[in-house]
């Protein structure tokens, strides 16, 4: 039996947003789909090609916006996020290489809402959390002096959990609906060496259904050393 022994490990910086141009439908309820976040991790690569990485983030949305139970109700929001990817070893050909992996992703967005009911002004709290398994391919190619783009195809395992609830003229008022799936993501970028640093940017997009079709794209940006 051959074990893979721990080779490096770098620190990781990074910055994702995505937002849909339409929100989620779900049993007459409209679930916001922006986030984004400034992240922070580890990534620990080992003798035979493989990798691991884990990365936290937070971040802040000044207004999303979300209807339910006749109420349309809009404020700030915290945006939590959990990743975690594993990547298997490449296969090469040439200047091209192709990777195995799995991402594991969580996201949790909790707004502090107002809005007006038709009985009297309404004030609350919406969370969604999202689960997000990927299963993908990744595929380099290889330029001079470090630089490589970067391709990949997944099918995403999705699951989202939604409830609001709070107060209507001292009436409390609660809702919830939960929905999953699997949808196809897609990305496309580029890594670049610049002395120690290491460089990534991808533009990336994802879908999501359920009493609608959304898209929902997005940009990660990422330097580690």
């Amino acid at each position: 039996m051959v074990f893979a022994l721990p080779v490096q490990a770098q620190l990781t910086g990074q910055v994702d947003y995505a937002k849909a141009s339409r929100e989620l439908d779900i049993n007459g309820r409209t679930i916001p789909l922006k986030f984004g976040a400034a992240m922070v991790g580890y990534e620990t690569k080992f003798s035979n090609g493989s990798s691991v990485s884990g990365i936290l983030g937070r971040g802040y949305d000044p207004e999303v916006i979300s209807s339910f139970l006749n109420i349309t109700a809009s404020g700030p929001a915290v945006c939590d996020v959990l990743q975690i990817d594993l990547m298997g070893r490449s296969i090469d050909r040439g200047t091209w290489s192709v990777k195995p992996n799995v991402q594991y992703r969580l996201q949790r967005l909790d707004g502090q809402l107002t809005g007006v009911h038709e009985d009297g002004p309404f004030r609350g709290e919406v969370v969604v959390r999202t689960h997000y398994l990927t299963p993908m391919m990744t595929v380099h190619k290889r330029f001079e002096l470090g630089n490589r783009a970067v391709f990949q195809l997944g099918l995403m395992r999705w699951n989202l959990w939604y409830q609001a609830y709070g107060e209507v003229d001292r009436v409390r008022i609660w809702t919830q609906s939960r929905v999953e799936g699997w949808g196809p993501l897609i990305s496309v970028g580029g890594e670049f060496e610049l002395s120690s640093l290491k460089l990534r940017g991808q533009i990336l997009a994802y879908r999501l259904d359920a009493d609608n079709r959304v898209w929902v794209p997005g940009i990660s940006l990422a330097v580690s050393r």
